[in-house]
């Protein structure tokens, strides 16, 4: 397949990177805020209202973190380590369980029961979460490994 010619230099290739950048983040959290919003305001057959939004929302994520990965590329404010994927994993739970809690008692009305639910639903996207960020990590470490000896491989040929 024939490359294009890039007819960009380098600074402008650089706002180019940064304007995608915030283009994506704007299109995840929009996708996002529209699966949430879309779940509270249709109480029947929600499915039918947000699966569209949550299909690409997935496979969006997917893609995203398995070209990372395939790259060794972890994160840019987070160190790949067992902490901060505890702390990630009590944020994440904590920001979904208070969704769900919301969404929750929009629908049912019930204080105690929406509360013994979101704590739930918390436990088990805590485990969850942390789980998977736990899979990655060995992952990561793998990959990066394998890319480290393929960089020094590349080394001492030249």
């Amino acid at each position: 397949m024939k490359k294009w010619k890039n007819n960009l230099d380098e600074m402008q290739e650089l706002e180019a990177l940064k304007t995608e950048r915030r283009g994506f983040w704007i299109m995840y959290l929009g996708l996002a805020a529209a699966i949430v919003i879309q779940t509270i305001c249709y109480k029947q057959d929600i499915f039918r209202y947000a699966a569209g939004e949550t299909i690409v929302l997935c496979i969006g994520s997917f893609y995203s973190v398995w070209a990372s990965l395939r790259k060794g590329i972890w994160g840019r404010h987070t160190a790949a380590t067992a902490k901060a994927n505890l702390v990630l994993s009590l944020m994440c739970s904590g920001v979904f369980a208070l969704i769900f809690g919301i969404i929750s008692y929009v629908r049912l009305g019930k204080g105690k029961l929406v509360l013994e639910s979101a704590g739930i639903f918390f436990v088990c996207m805590f485990v969850l979460c942390y789980a998977v960020l736990t899979v990655m990590l060995i992952v990561y470490r793998k990959r990066a490994k394998e890319l480290e000896k393929e960089e020094e491989k590349e080394e001492e040929e030249e």
